[in-house]
């Protein structure tokens, strides 16, 4: 069509001869160049379409995009939540415990005992903090034992030496002692002075 409106055109430009061919050149380019108008115009409309038709589909697509996208985010967001609650269950609080225990046996709270389970690092080393404050908890016992049967003891050497400077003085005798290891002599002083 637009190569004939173009030999029309140009017929018409070089036309000079009857004005009855000329008017019927005007006609024709006239016709096909309205006829060349109506197919661009239907050629824009379908391609005006075709590209709100592409357009919607595009938009669809990027808000669809944009949905999964949040809820990617969303759910990215809730998974991260619950990693957190789990983190701070299985490290911070069992962490928390042992501190508090450790602050308890350090005043003197012996046999405190952290309850932490699991298999993991923290739970060993709970087990260890209690192994360790029962193991004093022990020996703190067996210390305080110790030490009362030697004030006991003490106090029987104590009263036994009483004892014995009451009746040396009341004996009137000379004693003496001898240290066969040392081998060395003990004379009270009584004792002296009758040897003296």
């Amino acid at each position: 069509e637009l190569r004939r409106f173009e030999q029309s055109l140009s017929a018409l430009a070089t036309a000079s001869g009857s004005p009855v061919r000329v008017a019927e050149l005007q006609r024709e380019t006239t016709s096909l160049g309205e006829a060349l108008l109506h197919q661009t115009e239907a050629m824009s409309l379908a391609a005006s379409h075709k590209l709100e038709v592409r357009t919607t589909a595009v938009l669809r697509g990027i808000e669809r995009s944009r949905r999964t996208l949040l809820a990617t985010m969303a759910l990215v967001l809730a998974l991260g939540g619950i990693l957190v609650i789990r983190l701070t269950r299985s490290v911070t609080l069992p962490v928390g415990r042992l501190v508090a225990a450790t602050r308890q046996l350090s005043a003197g709270h012996l046999g405190v005992t952290v309850d932490v389970k699991g298999r993991d690092e923290l739970a060993e080393l709970a087990a260890g903090f209690n192994a360790l404050s029962g193991s004093l908890q022990a020996s703190y016992g067996a210390l305080e034992s110790e030490i009362v049967e030697r004030r006991a003891v003490e106090e029987a050497l104590r009263r036994s030496e009483e004892r014995y400077a009451l009746a040396a003085r009341a004996a009137n005798d000379g004693l003496w002692d001898w240290n066969f290891r040392r081998d060395r002599i003990f004379l009270s002083p009584r004792g002296m002075a009758r040897v003296g």
